[in-house]
């Protein structure tokens, strides 16, 4: 776009450094002017939008940031478990990871001894929302489990977890 760009005079405008940009949507022009004000050139763009309407989820949720959830810890005493964990949209952030793994960890992991893994891929579209099984893994894969649901939310993602089916068993997470 800025090689376009004419002076007022129609001479063409050197490269604008520190410029601002407006740009109006709806009748796809946009504005340009130089940090001195005085290079000012209106063109016309051709804006692509693609917007997606994202669940109610993806802005309500509760944030876990617990580093200890990554699957390169090993478990210390006390183990943590997640069977009093109440049943909302949480979403997992730094320092922790930010993903549940889809393929199973270690045991004694996570910082505990049964660790949770999603046994379903997560959404590849934006706004999308599965429904799937974590398993536990203790001595074989899928120990135990209980069901889930995963929202993309184009950048991250948000968990509707359910507390775990007994102790010591943890949501466990990885990027």
């Amino acid at each position: 776009f800025p090689k376009r760009l004419s002076s007022p005079d129609g001479t063409p405008a050197s490269p604008l450094q520190n410029p601002t940009h407006t740009y109006a949507v709806g009748d796809y022009t946009a504005t340009v002017t130089a940090s001195d004000g005085t290079q000012t050139a209106t063109d016309s763009i051709a804006i692509l939008v693609n917007a997606v309407v994202l669940p109610a989820q993806c802005t309500s949720y509760t944030e876990i940031n617990d580093s200890t959830r990554n699957i390169n810890n090993a478990d210390q005493i006390p183990l943590p478990c997640d069977d009093t964990l109440v049943e909302k949209w949480y979403r997992f952030t730094a320092p922790g990871n930010t993903t549940i793994p889809t393929s199973p960890p270690l045991m004694d992991r996570c910082q505990t001894d049964a660790t949770g893994w999603m046994n379903f891929a997560h959404p590849a579209v934006a706004g999308e929302t599965r429904t799937g099984n974590v398993c536990y893994h203790w001595g074989i894969d899928c120990a135990w489990s209980n069901q889930i649901d995963v929202t993309n939310c184009s950048g991250y993602y948000v968990y509707k977890l359910k507390p775990s089916p007994t102790c010591p068993l943890r949501y466990c997470t990885t990027n």
